[in-house]
């Protein structure tokens, strides 16, 4: 029960936070993404779902105030996470968010999944390798975000 009140107050205070961002039709979009991602841990994980959440949320944040992206930036960055787990793919999230939530969260992926240790990050190739996988500015900008 306790976690319980946490996460809703953890979702009313991206709600406040967020209101002078978002326009009034975009709250159900906001949800419908936290929805998800308070699914994407299983019950029993409780200590780890309230950390996910909050964690998704301080990018979330990010993404908006510093960063000045709209609802669907915040929706991804919510998201940003969610397919790693290999639950939920990229086509449940086209089909619930739309095409450019997708092609954001699967850049994000594609991003996160580079192995980028043995690359010299200052090499003029990898960074048109690196801007030819995304094809999102914002990919990278939730990705700066998360860090």
């Amino acid at each position: 029960m306790k976690n319980d009140n946490r996460i809703q107050f953890i979702y009313r205070d991206l709600l406040t936070f967020c209101k002078p961002y978002i326009r009034k039709n975009e709250g159900k979009t906001l949800r419908a993404a936290f929805d998800l991602v308070l699914r994407f841990h299983q019950p029993g994980w409780e200590k780890t779902r309230v950390e996910y959440l909050y964690h998704s949320i301080e990018v979330a944040k990010i993404v908006v105030k510093e960063l000045n992206l709209g609802i669907t930036s915040v929706v991804c960055a919510l998201l940003h996470n969610v397919v790693d787990n290999k639950t939920v793919t990229i086509d449940d999230i086209r089909k619930q968010f739309g095409s450019e939530v997708a092609v954001i969260v699967d850049g994000y992926t594609q991003l996160s999944e580079m192995q980028t240790e043995k690359i010299s990050v200052h090499s003029d190739n990898f960074r048109k390798l690196y801007l030819s996988l995304i094809g999102d500015i914002r990919v990278i900008l939730i990705k700066l975000a998360h860090r």
